[in-house]
């Protein structure tokens, strides 16, 4: 008889299979939601340092929307945190909801239940806001509603971490085994393994894989019961392991990056062409999601009335260049006459100034007969 057959025939050997060694077979690095919460961050602080205009024909008016929506949005939040929590939301969950108090505070609404219609207006019920259930239900009229519209977004990230997540798991795992303690205990198993026997050797072994993990010189206790021996399983590829832990993280974050319109050597704080991927960064992401903040904010603050009598909200975002360096630029749209100082101004985000929509042009620019004759 083997000394396995006579280990499985006694009903008390299961306790030498049962030992825990601290090995976690269901712990997962959560790389999909660092990633988007990565890419939903830096979009969140452009959008939060930005200015809410409140425009009427063009001029900046400092209304109590203008507060509202620059300083102070409700009595809990300051209009940086407010616009970052909200942008945040709007990107992972692909749609906000936004609600005005009775004070016209503005909420932000954590879970609500939306009831479409085809010819009548769209209601919201159960809204919740910190954990305050809200009894009434809001007409899409009363309430600030913006949806990314990409509804497959989720759907890529998700199919995209089946692939990349399965992979991770792997490396960790091989990365876990190259660095891990190896041992044997050697038992006599002629002597009874009673209760008392089998709780001194559970302790014993537990007080042993302690001392290994946590202290840097461990002293091993041995007895004529029990002898402990240790394998190296030192591998050559452990560096390489780690290496490719990490190009996966970075290939897995890049990927839900440029889903989102993001250039990817942004997050990475790369020098090389940082103005033109902030260019395409500006194009492909601030400037449609700016596009959609402003029309929902213009529709539900204003009525039609005073929308068409020239109040709208204008968001502006920041710029990466300076005036400074659109200098050259700018003398010749206005002395060439192809526009006038106001429209150069409403392309900067400026506001228009008297006698600003006058065309000028130079001598040089001006038309002359040959001859030297005056027309």
């Amino acid at each position: 008889m083997s000394w396995l057959d006579f280990l499985m025939k006694r009903k008390d050997s299961t306790y030498f299979f049962d030992l825990n060694l601290g090995v976690n077979v269901s712990e997962r690095v959560q790389m999909k939601e660092m990633a988007l919460s990565v890419c939903a961050s830096y979009i969140a602080r452009v959008i939060s340092r930005s200015e809410f205009r409140v425009l009427n024909n063009g001029k900046n008016e400092r209304s109590k929307w203008y507060y509202k929506l620059n300083v102070k949005p409700n009595t809990s939040q300051t209009a940086t945190t407010f616009w970052h929590f909200a942008m945040e939301t709007l990107i992972r969950e692909n749609e906000l909801l936004i609600i005005k108090s009775d004070t016209d505070d503005l909420l932000i609404a954590e879970s609500y239940v939306r009831k479409e219609y085809a010819l009548f207006e769209d209601v919201f019920s159960q809204v919740v806001v910190k954990n305050y259930q809200f009894e009434r239900t809001f007409k899409r009229s009363e309430v600030i509603f913006i949806e990314l519209g990409n509804h497959k977004l989720n759907d890529f990230i998700e199919g995209l971490w089946a692939d990349y997540g399965d992979l991770l798991s792997f490396l960790i795992a091989t990365q876990k085994r190259n660095g891990q303690v190896r041992a044997t205990i050697e038992t006599d198993l002629n002597s009874k393994l009673d209760d008392n026997v089998q709780n001194k050797n559970k302790t014993l072994i537990e007080n042993i894989k302690n001392a290994i993990a946590n202290s840097p010189v461990a002293i091993i206790p041995t007895n004529n019961r029990m002898k402990y021996s240790e394998s190296s399983t030192s591998s050559k590829v452990s560096n390489q392991s780690i290496e490719e832990i990490i190009k996966l993280r970075s290939s897995y974050l890049d990927d839900v990056a440029i889903m989102l319109g993001i250039p990817p050597t942004l997050l990475r704080a790369e020098k090389a062409d940082e103005s033109e991927n902030w260019v395409l960064f500006i194009e492909n992401c601030i400037e449609p999601l700016v596009s959609r903040l402003n029309d929902e904010l213009s529709a539900q603050l204003f009525d039609e009335k005073e929308y068409l009598e020239g109040k709208e909200i204008k968001i502006i975002h920041s710029q990466k260049k300076s005036l400074f360096d659109l200098a050259s630029s700018i003398d010749k749209l206005i002395s060439s006459g192809a526009f006038t100082r106001n429209e150069v101004r409403k392309e900067l985000n400026y506001e228009s100034v008297e006698e600003g929509d006058e065309f000028f042009i130079t001598k040089n620019y001006e038309r002359t007969v040959k001859g030297g004759e005056d027309e």
